[in-house]
């Protein structure tokens, strides 16, 4: 049985490596485009320590995606915490964490969404994966929604995660730095509308 996202492997440096070197070539290539051999050459770990951490190519990939998704919620919390009992500011700060990875040297598109462009069965385990981890973000703006005591809330959180998620796309295709502002101007917007 898998361990759930919630509930992680314990931490090794080797499986850490692994996972960090295989997400990084994955960001830069996709995941199908990457083979075992080359996640291997370049975490300078032999064949059999991947095989003790991880059944298949397509363990690797959900992990890879558990880990990074993981810390990049880490990361979202701290920057959450100190607005604690504002939730307005804390969904207008879930725009500015993303832009901030936008604006990143290391941005090459989201990684969610690569995975299920390249993995389109609903019912793949890295599909899933990637959709857990965009719910999260969609249950983050719920909650400050109805913090917020805006009616709906649940039907507002929708075209918020939309206006998020476009921007995310726009930046990749089209190199667009200042997409997550737009966006969040534009969810500000809706907010405002939504205000009883």
């Amino acid at each position: 049985m898998r361990r759930s996202e919630s509930n992680p492997p314990p931490s090794t440096p080797k499986r850490d490596r692994l996972l960090d070197t295989a997400m990084d070539l994955f960001e830069r290539s996709g995941y199908h485009a990457i083979g075992i051999g080359e996640i291997l050459a370049e975490s300078d770990l032999a064949r059999n320590t991947l095989y003790h951490h991880f059944a298949s190519k397509d363990d690797l990939i959900v992990a890879a995606i558990e880990r990074r998704t993981r810390l990049a919620f880490e990361d979202l919390q701290r920057k959450l915490s100190p607005l604690a009992g504002k939730p307005r500011d804390q969904l207008l700060a879930i725009f500015s964490w993303q832009e901030e990875a936008i604006r990143s040297d290391r941005f090459r598109g989201c990684i969610c969404i690569r995975a299920v462009g390249e993995y389109p069965d609903l019912t793949s385990p890295i599909h899933q994966v990637a959709v857990r981890a965009k719910q999260r973000i969609i249950d983050l703006i719920e909650r400050a929604l109805t913090e917020m005591n805006l009616p709906k809330p649940r039907e507002t959180a929708v075209p918020i995660h939309l206006l998020l998620e476009g921007a995310i796309t726009r930046a990749q295709m089209f190199n667009d730095t200042g997409a997550m502002k737009s966006a969040r101007a534009a969810a500000l917007a809706l907010i405002n509308r939504a205000s009883p």
